[in-house]
């Protein structure tokens, strides 16, 4: 399925969201302009807030679900259980509406945010969030989004390490509250909202770019974690007794 199929970019009405982080959040746009936004930090509470919030923006849009051209969605890397809130909630409502749905990675989405932020002499942005068990998150982009470094995990006090020669690079900036942490300059960071953690109007923004583009089938759309879950299911204990005869 092609973007295209679902009307024009210029008049696309695209609600974006994102709870792969700590703080959640919702952006209605329409052709490239910001109609209505609302964010909030509740890690612990993705699954009841998200959908009041998407209430929230369409209200103040004063538009129901059925005026939507496209749902994007952030798909992590980001929280185990923040990222497949988000991903099942907007694979239901594209379902449900018929509509296409837009993945977006949540590190992609900064490094857009960042661009906007800087001066042309920026020609990287690395985008460090937290990843929990004292990890982080990162991935390096040129001015095209195209990844210089592919999105990957690292311990926290390795991640300057790792980074090599795009930490010693002047033209390469920094952003993500991990970033802050990092031993580098402040000028080197990006010192933006939307810059610290994913947020929904820049994953609607991204999704306008990709409209036109061939999109993934509804059933490929699939959460980006990079590491097994923090939580470990409970298996059944076995249970100890007299052999089976056999």
């Amino acid at each position: 399925m092609t973007g295209s199929e679902h009307g024009d970019r210029r008049g696309a009405l695209v609600l974006g969201l994102t709870t792969a982080t700590p703080r959640g959040s919702v952006a209605l746009l329409q052709g490239g302009r910001l109609v209505a936004s609302c964010l909030y930090e509740d890690e612990m509470r993705h699954a009841e807030r998200l959908f009041d919030t998407i209430d929230q923006v369409l209200a103040d849009a004063r538009l129901a679900r059925h005026c939507l051209t496209a749902i994007a969605c952030d798909v992590g890397p980001g929280s185990f259980t923040g990222v497949r809130v988000g991903v099942a909630s907007a694979k239901g409502m594209a379902l449900a509406l018929g509509l296409p749905l837009v993945p977006v990675q949540s590190l992609e989405t900064m490094a857009m945010a960042a661009f906007h932020a800087v001066g042309r002499e920026v020609r990287q942005v690395v985008c460090v969030i937290d990843a929990k068990r004292q990890e982080n998150f990162y991935a390096a982009y040129d001015r095209q989004l195209e990844a210089c470094r592919e999105p990957a995990h690292v311990a926290a006090a390795e991640t300057l390490t790792t980074l090599g020669d795009l930490a010693e690079d002047q033209t390469v900036a920094f952003c993500g509250r991990a970033a802050r942490l990092l031993d580098l300059p402040p000028a080197r960071l990006v010192d933006r909202p939307a810059c610290e953690l994913p947020h929904a109007e820049w994953v609607g923004r991204r999704a306008l770019a990709l409209l036109g583009a061939e999109l993934p089938p509804l059933t490929a759309v699939e959460p980006v974690y990079l590491r097994a879950p923090d939580a470990v299911p409970n298996l059944p204990k076995p249970v100890i007794g007299r052999p089976v005869d056999r």
